[in-house]
């Protein structure tokens, strides 16, 4: 079995056992989330760390709050090159990110994360 790419452990820690609210946060996660990778994807293709830095710290955020703590760090690696006003080292981060990304919408989209609700303490 493929290990979660949400840690709902970690979820309930922060927003209890609130079925409804993490609810509604996946469907607007998913909604919105597409935007989130273009913008990071584009400030690199545009070389604009400022870009960059914004793109990636709200996605960070966004990954946080659902608990995909493994694509949140990689949205944060991406922060930190777009702070430091580098693109270059950026490429093997975004392809990482848009990788651990797409795990995370099959995981909310196949609603396997609704089965695994109830199994974790």
């Amino acid at each position: 079995m493929n290990e979660s790419p949400v840690n709902l452990t970690e979820v309930k820690k922060m927003i209890g056992d609130n079925l409804d609210l993490f609810s509604s946060l996946v469907d607007i996660f998913t909604e919105e989330s597409v935007g989130q990778m273009d913008s990071v994807e584009n400030a690199i293709i545009n070389k604009d760390s400022v870009s960059l830095d914004n793109s990636a710290h709200s996605f960070k955020s966004s990954l946080a709050t659902l608990g995909a703590f493994e694509a949140s760090s990689l949205a944060a690696q991406l922060e930190i090159i777009g702070k430091a006003g580098g693109i270059d080292d950026s490429v093997d981060i975004v392809v990482q990110l848009k990788l651990e990304y797409e795990k995370v919408i099959s995981y909310f989209k196949s609603g396997q994360w609704q089965k695994d609700w109830d199994t974790v303490r």
